[in-house]
């Protein structure tokens, strides 16, 4: 797909699954853990970025997952559904379901870059809008998708366990 330096965004392989479960989860607990790691926590992480849900993904379609490879290695990861259904306007859009990025990669703008790569795949696909559900409570993110274009449209509820978050909803027409 795109190759910046020593950066190379392009999709996910499956022979790296075993390493995007652990991007996944370490990038979950590190940007929700502020608990620590609670059985929820741990419940979803487990299920939700399991080897065997990553495989599944890249088999269905590779383009659903697209990597920042620094050294040959994964440092970040887009996660794109083409068959979502915005909870807003209750029509179907594509969605930016997890843009993650290792801490110690921050700054470095390749949460820009990915970010990148997933819109210009969904242009690709022929879409001209991509959603994406950030939690109220990440100041961080928010600011960064307000940079990037993206409106906030609204709230949703992240049902986990015995919680419920909330999400603003974000949406950009590309």
């Amino acid at each position: 797909m795109c190759a910046m330096n020593d950066l190379v965004y392009t999709y996910a392989k499956l022979s790296d699954a075993l390493r995007l479960s652990i991007l996944f989860q370490t990038v979950y607990i590190q940007t929700y853990g502020d608990e620590g790691i609670t059985f929820e926590t741990t419940n979803y992480v487990t299920r939700r970025f399991s080897v065997a849900h990553i495989e599944k993904t890249i088999q269905k379609d590779p383009s659903q997952l697209i990597v920042a490879y620094k050294h040959n290695n994964p440092i970040g990861v887009a996660e794109l559904y083409y068959d979502s259904i915005c909870p807003i306007r209750q029509t179907a859009v594509c969605e930016l379901d997890k843009l993650y990025v290792m801490q110690q990669f921050h700054g470095q703008d390749i949460g820009h870059g990915l970010l990148k790569a997933a819109e210009a795949e969904v242009r690709a696909k022929g879409h001209q809008q991509l959603f994406l559900q950030v939690y109220d409570q990440n100041p961080k993110a928010i600011a960064f998708y307000k940079r990037q274009g993206y409106v906030i449209i609204g709230e949703a509820d992240f049902p986990m366990e015995a919680h419920t978050y909330v999400n603003f909803v974000m949406n950009k027409v590309l």
